[in-house]
This record gives structure tokens, C-alpha cells and sequence, in this order.
């Protein structure tokens, strides 16, 4: 089950990880590398490479953007946490973030 996740961020760093709740709590991190564009467009191929942990801002591409960047991601899950309630984990996200998983909202803050 391969689940495509974009997640919008205004403006620092986002690490992430997959915990599946419960006892024996399974984590998948989601540090690593990512796909970065300042103009939203799921169906581009025009997204650059960047790691997480990181900023955009330290990318000699991306040093000068102010305002809203997207991250994309895709990740699979293990395959015994299918109908199981899964939980995403932020460490850092600066300002504002949106959440999506396989194109729905999850949530912001």
C-alpha cells in the first residue's frame, strides 16, 4: 500500500515519522529526501531534490523565495498496519504547515 503525502510548509524545516499506535509501536522515518517546489502542482516535473531535515532557504535554488513552499513524499507503510489507526509525527515545521495523505486533508495548525 504506497501512500503519496504532500504537506504544505511556509517556511522552515519538517521531519517527519509513521508510528502506528499501540503496544511494539512500529516507526518508519521520514527523513531523507523529498521533493520541494514553490509553485504547487501535483502533476509537475519541474520539483526539486531536498533533504530533510532542512530548509529550502539554504539551497542555493530556493535562498531568495519568501512565502509559501510545498513538500512531497511518498512512503510505504508495513503492510499489517492496513485498517489500523496510524499516526504522522511533525519534529519541526516553522509557522504554518497543511497536511494531505494521498490527497486528502489531515489537518493544519
Amino acid at each position: 500500500m504506497k501512500s503519496s503525502f504532500i504537506a504544505l510548509v511556509s517556511l522552515l524545516a519538517l521531519v517527519g515519522s509513521v508510528i502506528g499506535s499501540g503496544a511494539g509501536e512500529w516507526r518508519q522515518s521520514l527523513d531523507g529526501e523529498w521533493k520541494f517546489t514553490t509553485v504547487f502542482d501535483p502533476q509537475a516535473d519541474d520539483w526539486t531534490s531536498i533533504t530533510v531535515p532542512g530548509n529550502w532557504d539554504a539551497t542555493e535554488e530556493h535562498s531568495d523565495h519568501r512565502g509559501i513552499g510545498w513538500y512531497r513524499r511518498s512512503f510505504t507503510p508495513a503492510d499489517d498496519l492496513k485498517g489500523k489507526r496510524v499516526r504522522l509525527r511533525f519534529e519541526a515545521v516553522y509557522h504554518e504547515s497543511e497536511v494531505f495523505l494521498n490527497g486528502e486533508r489531515l489537518g493544519k495548525h
